[in-house]
């Protein structure tokens, strides 16, 4: 991890390098041209600092670090949480609703001969 970071570092300070040096800043020895100089060197120092920022570094206080690593730690966890439900299989449709069959119910050698004198009967 650390020579990922000198690795890193080396490239974001050439980044830094070339804004300081691109352009032609006018530093004829009087006060506006230490104040053209300054200016160049807090934007190159500027440029640094999102170079690393895109890198995924962050710069805070030391006396800020403890908060800023618990809240970085659970950004992680809430994006690890929405990766896993986005991955996970959609739940199942839910089954079709089902009437039971309806059995004819059987009918005994008395009732049969019941139903079968009303049907004549009626005709």
């Amino acid at each position: 991890m650390q020579q990922q970071f000198e690795m890193d570092r080396t490239v974001c300070q050439g980044e830094m390098n070339k804004a300081d040096l691109s352009g032609v800043t006018f530093t004829g020895g009087g006060m506006a041209g230490a104040f053209a100089a300054a200016g160049r060197a807090q934007e190159a120092g500027q440029v640094g600092q999102g170079c690393m920022a895109a890198k995924g570094y962050v710069l805070v206080r030391e006396d800020q670090a403890a908060a800023k690593q618990q809240e970085l730690a659970a950004i992680a966890a809430e994006k690890a949480r929405r990766e896993a439900a986005a991955a996970a299989p959609p739940p199942a449709p839910p089954e079709p609703h089902r009437t039971p069959a309806v059995k004819p119910k059987l009918q005994t050698a008395a009732q049969q001969s019941q139903s079968a004198q009303q049907a004549q009967n009626q005709q």
